[in-house]
């Protein structure tokens, strides 16, 4: 039955509901106040998961004054023609749009498209202000702009009075600031609104897109002493969208970040870092935080035999450490020991080291419904463009190790999300597969996992020693 949550809606939104039956017979729908015997039609099972039996309507509804936390009422008729009457879970609430309602953030959150989206649109810090339409499952519907619209999660939010302003700003263009590693785009601004970054790596562009903002100034002046940046644009699509296309001379890119201080909307980019040269390894004096995935109570994945991803992460992160340590670079453990931590802990350990990179160190394992025997294989992962070219260097040296190929994998978790550092995920084996356990239980191999993941990152970081950017 949906709905099965709460709902918040517009006067002029469409609501969907669905409901299960017996097939075959006729249904309809009701809201009190707002519509009645609205037909539904029952769902081929192409359109329904396989099952039969599945009805669906969808309605407008529109409302002068606000009508609150009414259940959807559904009449289904079955072929014998007895009727059968249920009530919705979650309750529908219509809001006449008169009075807009303004929320901000209360912590960091993500802006998606849709409440169910994995991916994430953009990552919003404290205190940022949303005009807030409407609320589906437990995400706020929030309206960016004409005509575009995201989700943030509710518990994130919070309702501020009406009568609160919609958030909309000025912008100025930036004035360029530096310290040791970061590049500063501060920008003033009178209203801490929601923004995106996309970025590309050919060529290597930040593109940043401020909702609700208009431009005041048009003056950038460019420094003498720094040449990160090739060129900045801006543009005004929109009355209400303002996007800052910042193009750079880096060939790789080293990380992002978007903060808001004293009126103030500061884009910071990362300086390549200086790579030691010949002799030297070209990752002596980088800084890598380095994650042994799982801990404590958290074992990840389980062996046939017992074996534990949580401590053969810690082996092989330790290995690693002693590689990278032997070769110069500075060395964070985001864990020492068999302890628990959160992903968001873990993070910031590394961001107060000011940390490079960021090696998250795991074992995989299959689901349920997979033939363990089957399934083998060692893999990369990244999200965001800046991540691609670490992923492709490590991937072919834990291939020579004898695994087989899983391969180089674009996805979206809350680690590799994050954007001011360079961020890989490893996954060495399979835990699950009983040959690749095998080969993890072996402390021999785990010094050769260690080596391979080791080579990977200097030759990715020899690679930007020839690039000088």
């Amino acid at each position: 039955m949906w709905p099965d949550a709460d709902v918040i809606l517009m006067s002029g939104d469409y609501l969907q509901v669905r409901i299960k039956g017996s097939p075959g017979g006729r249904a309809k729908f009701s809201i009190p106040k707002l519509c009645k015997n609205v037909p539904m039609v029952e769902l081929p099972r192409r359109d329904a998961l396989g099952m039969r039996g599945i009805y669906s309507g969808v309605v407008r509804l529109e409302t002068e004054k606000p009508i609150y936390d009414k259940q959807v009422e559904f009449e289904l008729r079955g072929r014998d023609g007895k009727k059968v009457k249920v009530k919705s879970v979650g309750k529908v609430t219509v809001l006449s749009g008169k009075i807009p309602r303004v929320g901000e953030t209360r912590s960091t959150t993500y802006l998606k498209s849709t409440p169910y989206a994995l991916s994430v649109m953009s990552i919003l810090p404290v205190g940022i202000r949303l005009h807030v339409i409407g609320r589906l499952a437990n995400h706020y519907k929030i309206r960016l702009a004409d005509g575009k619209y995201a989700y943030v999660a509710a518990p994130d939010v919070h309702l501020l009075p009406p009568g609160i302003p919609l958030p909309k700003t000025s912008i100025s263009l930036p004035s360029l600031g530096f310290d040791r590693d970061w590049l500063q785009l501060s920008m003033r601004i009178g209203t801490a609104c929601p923004f995106t970054i996309q970025q590309t790596t050919d060529p290597a562009t930040l593109e940043l897109t401020v909702f609700g903002a208009h431009l005041t100034s048009q003056w950038i002046t460019y420094p003498d002493y720094d040449s990160t940046i090739h060129m900045i644009r801006w543009q005004q699509p929109t009355a209400d969208i303002f996007k800052l296309i910042v193009k750079l001379n880096q060939k790789q890119q080293w990380g992002h970040r978007v903060r808001f201080e004293k009126g103030r909307m500061i884009l910071e980019i990362r300086k390549a870092p200086k790579i030691a040269p010949p002799p030297e390894s070209p990752v002596a004096g980088l800084i890598f935080a380095l994650d042994a995935g799982h801990g404590g109570v958290e074992l990840g994945a389980v062996g046939a035999t017992g074996l534990m991803e949580k401590d053969v992460n810690l082996i092989y992160t330790k290995k690693l450490a002693a590689l990278l340590d032997s070769a110069g670079a500075e060395v964070i453990l985001t864990r020492k020991s068999d302890k628990r931590m959160s992903l968001a802990d873990r993070i910031e350990k590394a961001r107060q080291a000011n940390a490079h990179f960021f090696i998250w160190l795991h074992n995989n394992s299959v689901g349920s419904a997979s033939d363990p025997a089957a399934v083998r294989g060692t893999s990369t992962y990244f999200t965001i463009p800046q991540n691609q070219a670490l992923a492709w260097e490590i991937y072919p040296h834990l291939l020579k190790l004898g695994l087989r190929p899983f391969g180089r994998v674009q996805s979206d978790y809350f680690v590799t999300r994050q954007t001011d550092m360079l961020i890989v995920l490893v996954e060495g084996g399979f835990m699950s597969n009983p040959e690749d356990e095998m080969l993890l239980a072996d402390d021999a191999f785990l010094d050769k996992l260690a080596r391979a993941v080791f080579d990977g990152l200097e030759d990715f970081c020899f690679k930007q020693r020839e690039n000088k950017h």
